[in-house]
């Protein structure tokens, strides 16, 4: 009768208390996942070799580099900093005045991207000629009745998202400069695009 009751093995391991899994625990959650607290993947010197390609003439290596760039420049808010401190918000400013479409198109779409970080919206702001460039890649001609756009149009619609990065600065300071450069005129007019992605963009 003292004999003791059997239990399932399967029943014992399923009712035994098991550890938290450390990938779920506070602390690890709040090294990895939040991204104000990730360490950069990429630090200041592994931008540098993209960076003087800039300067070279060949439109094949222009389009190379900013593809790269437009890459880097998605890895995730650790990695906006290291980008900026290379350089990058004015080199990117150099290329989107390329003659090549794609160049252009591709140089934005990386600015807009590092513009999510506010150093980089700070060195934006602080390098003459920008706005003015900036508001000239937002026109361009849309074509009517076909999904398929000019690489102008897919350039202005970069450069919209890029205008709208700027208006979310973080710092009183920054959104009155960007009040003061007359961006915000530019993002009104751009809320009645004929292009629909454009709108989207301003609206936003």
């Amino acid at each position: 009768d003292d004999a003791p009751a059997h239990v399932d093995p399967l029943v014992e391991r399923l009712c035994k208390p098991r550890a938290i899994p450390h990938y779920i625990e506070e602390d690890y959650m709040m090294r990895h996942y939040v991204p104000s607290n990730r360490e950069s993947t990429l630090v200041y010197g592994d931008f540098l070799p993209l960076l003087p390609g800039v300067d070279n003439t060949s439109s094949d290596l222009h389009r190379d580099t900013t593809e790269a760039l437009m890459v880097l420049s998605t890895n995730g808010d650790e990695n906006k900093d290291s980008f900026g401190r290379a350089g990058a918000v004015v080199e990117l400013m150099g290329l989107s005045n390329s003659s090549d479409a794609r160049v252009r198109c591709n140089a934005i779409r990386s600015l807009s991207n590092i513009l999510t970080h506010e150093s980089n919206r700070d060195a934006f702001f602080a390098l003459p000629g920008a706005v003015d460039s900036l508001v000239n890649l937002t026109k361009a001609k849309v074509q009517p009745d076909t999904m398929v756009q000019p690489a102008n149009v897919r350039t202005m619609r970069a450069a919209t998202e890029s205008v709208a990065q700027l208006a979310r600065s973080d710092s009183h300071h920054l959104k009155k400069v960007f009040m003061d450069s007359g961006l915000i005129k530019t993002m009104c007019s751009l809320t009645r695009s004929r292009d629909k992605d454009t709108r989207m963009a301003a609206v936003r």
